[in-house]
């Protein structure tokens, strides 16, 4: 550029520069879905250019666009030089750590009457313990009383799997005299 080519120019004329410093450490942050921008600081009032830095398939490729996805990043820090300050750059290390998914109430409908049981997207619902078999809708035909349901969010690139929670199909009370409710009890744990 020609920018690059002036300040070139100016120092094979003997010009002294002075030295900028960036300040640039280590940044680790939990994942929020949000784009992490980079802090760096220089020694004196200049714009900085920072830069991410993700392995690609033919080595690091480096964008301006701040990350949002859980993950290590290089960031490059970079002072392109001016009349007074020389170039410079610094380097350091941005983490993004995975969350730990949950299971809200909202992620599982239960229809205590009908015994049905619906799961939202990306939460995993089995009869077994250990997820060998799972489902999204379960009908009351296939809910016996007795039967515990187990459930879960799957591990994905930003968050790692949730706790299991469980709720068990009980034989509904049979009604007293002050009572004519005839849907099914559930007690739940997680």
């Amino acid at each position: 550029s020609a920018k690059i080519e002036l300040i070139e120019l100016l120092k094979s004329a003997d010009i002294t520069f002075e030295q900028l410093t960036i300040t640039a450490n280590d940044m680790t942050v939990d994942y929020n879905g949000e784009p992490v921008v980079f802090n760096a600081s220089a020694s004196a009032e200049v714009e900085l250019k920072v830069e991410y830095g993700v392995a690609g398939a033919e080595g690091i490729e480096w964008t301006t666009s701040a990350p949002s996805k859980a993950g290590e990043y290089q960031v490059r820090i970079t002072f392109m030089g001016s009349l007074q300050y020389d170039y410079a750059v610094a380097t350091a290390k941005l983490t993004i750590n995975k969350i730990k998914a949950t299971v809200s109430d909202e992620d599982v409908v239960i229809d205590a009457t009908t015994r049905v049981v619906t799961v939202a997207e990306g939460v995993i619902a089995s009869t077994d313990e250990e997820f060998v078999e799972g489902f999204e809708v379960l009908t009351g035909d296939e809910i016996a009383y007795g039967t515990t349901i187990y459930f879960k969010r799957a591990a994905d690139d930003n968050h790692e799997e949730s706790e299991v929670m469980s709720i068990t199909f009980n034989r509904p009370a049979q009604p007293d005299s002050s009572s004519t409710s005839t849907a099914p009890e559930t007690s739940s744990s997680g």
